[in-house]
């Protein structure tokens, strides 16, 4: 019978292993490396964002806090614009939809159709998600049925979990037999009863 190893003596035995430390090492240079790139590309961003007041070190801290920014969306529609890693416009997209920037939607809206880099699609789903309300959510609707717009389109279903438009949850429901959004479609209509 073979003996059981532990986690901690299997990495253990792994740390004795110069090969194994080696190729570890390797890794966390280019993950530092890749970290540091990107801190660097988005020096102006988070630069332009300290201006107008905010402590951020990068446009993620934006996404990831309960902050208010409405006034800052131009700001980010302005770098949204430059040729950003799809790392940092999936940032910045995700960033413009804080809470009020529905006056932005058509404008966010076309990004969105044209995007081709399926991250920054991703971002800019989010972010028409979390600014939707019930004055566009047929062209939520609309764009969650064009199979076009690829994967992206599981981001839009919160649109349709939040809408008040009959629709929307009607929607919802026909997507539970649609072997794509079964899942999703699922679990929201569960959580937004």
């Amino acid at each position: 019978m073979t003996k059981r190893v532990t986690a901690a003596e299997l990495l253990a035995q792994l740390e004795k292993d110069p090969d194994f430390v080696a190729r570890r090492e390797e890794r966390d240079r280019a993950v530092e490396a890749r970290a540091e790139a990107l801190r660097v590309e988005e020096a102006p961003l988070v630069a332009d964002l300290r201006a107008a007041g905010y402590d951020v070190t990068s446009v993620w801290d934006l996404v990831n806090s309960s902050l208010s920014y409405i006034d800052d969306v131009p700001l980010l529609l302005s770098h949204f614009v430059r040729p950003y890693s799809s790392s940092i416009r999936d940032g910045i997209a995700r960033a413009l939809g804080t809470p009020g920037a529905i006056e932005y939607w058509a404008l966010l809206l076309n990004r969105y159709k044209s995007e081709e880099d399926f991250r920054v699609k991703d971002g800019l789903a989010a972010a028409l998600a979390a600014i939707a309300d019930d004055s566009v959510i047929d062209s939520v609707i609309a764009l969650v049925r064009n199979s076009a717009n690829g994967p992206s389109r599981l981001l839009l279903l919160r649109a349709l979990a939040k809408s008040r438009v009959p629709e929307a949850r009607e929607t919802l429901v026909a997507l539970r037999s649609d072997p794509f959004f079964e899942k999703e479609a699922k679990f929201l209509l569960r959580t937004s009863k």
